[in-house]
């Protein structure tokens, strides 16, 4: 320090206001490095058309019906009545058709019965 800058009792202190080289290449990305963004493509229309096509499909059914109880069997098999909406002997549901259902159903196929339901 210098007896010019104590005389005041404050000190100067001289700020760099230069950037460092990383902050510079992280402010101005070089054209050759930068990529063009993406263009996202238009939505296809004909995905649309196939959709109400098949909403229009009419979907099978199928009426599940519970014909044993569920007392003396795994907590598994009880879960899956509990999901398919069943519980007590003599209740029906009905549900769509699907892998999902059939899959539930061959899990406890020794407790319900299975009606093919129309509409």
């Amino acid at each position: 320090m210098t007896a010019e800058e104590k005389t005041n009792g404050v000190e100067e202190v001289e700020v760099d206001t230069t950037e460092a080289p990383a902050e510079k290449a992280a402010a101005e990305p070089d054209a050759a490095d930068s990529k063009p963004a993406a263009k996202k493509a238009p939505a296809k229309k004909k995905a649309a058309s196939k959709k109400k096509a098949a909403s229009k499909k009419k979907t099978s059914m199928i009426k599940i019906t519970q014909v044993k109880s569920g007392i003396g069997y795994q907590g598994r098999q009880k879960k899956v009545l509990a999901g398919l909406g069943l519980g007590k002997i003599g209740r029906s549901v009905t549900r769509k058709d699907d892998a999902c259902i059939r899959g539930m159903v061959a899990k406890i196929s020794h407790l319900v019965t299975v009606e093919t339901v129309e509409g």
